[in-house]
């Protein structure tokens, strides 16, 4: 029978303006896999499952090009994750946890753990996926802005921003992550030119959520 670990994955997203040859380039340490002869066009992923004919089967929309199986396990606690080329080099390397600021819902909970900050890859640039098992397939590109903490007293910490020309940012709130409806909080004009912004915000309160969203 099939269990959850039928249904992990690892996606790979060409972020870039070029395709790249993924033939030799390899996923070590936690799995283990040498990809063929494929392209990766600008702007299209592929998912490397574990068992690629399950997870088809839980998502048959989806159109990523499917790779697998993988040898291994991804362990839903966290552990490190290294891309290379076909020479050997490192392209990317991540430790991922679940503890430490890391998103707790992956662990086991049904979500999925997704990258939010390319420049970045510590506890603030990943978040837990909206959707149940995670959407292989489909890049959600979000639009929370990386924000900064400061704390200012026991009961009060200054969120600041940098707001991009143009576009309309809103603060808002909830109380759980995956909360379908999240509460305006405050909204900054569009601006001329780019910018910090920043707020103060009570800690103290039913809020345990903030982030930034433009529009």
């Amino acid at each position: 029978g099939l269990d959850e670990d039928d249904y992990e994955f690892l996606e790979l997203w060409n972020a870039g303006t070029t395709p790249v040859l993924m033939e030799g380039v390899r996923v070590s340490d936690a799995i283990e896999f040498t990809f063929g002869n494929h392209i990766l066009q600008p702007g299209a992923s592929l998912v490397l499952a574990s068992n690629p004919q399950a997870l088809k089967a839980l998502n048959p929309d989806m159109e990523a090009s499917l790779f697998g199986p993988y040898d291994g396990q991804l362990s839903n606690g966290g552990e490190k994750i290294v891309l290379l080329d076909g020479a050997g080099r490192i392209i990317e390397q991540i430790q991922f946890d679940d503890e430490d600021g890391w998103p707790e819902e992956p662990d086991g909970e049904g979500a999925s753990l997704e990258r939010i900050v390319f420049t970045e890859s510590d506890e603030l640039s990943w978040r837990a996926s909206v959707a149940e098992g995670g959407s292989p397939g489909t890049v959600i590109l979000p639009s929370v802005k990386p924000a900064s903490i400061k704390v200012l007293n026991a009961s009060t910490v200054r969120l600041s921003f940098d707001a991009q020309p143009g576009v309309l940012h809103e603060l808002v709130s909830a109380d759980d992550l995956n909360a379908p409806d999240w509460k305006v909080l405050f909204h900054w004009d569009p601006i001329d030119a780019a910018m910090t912004q920043s707020i103060d915000l009570e800690t103290q309160g039913n809020h345990r959520y903030f982030r930034i969203e433009s529009k």
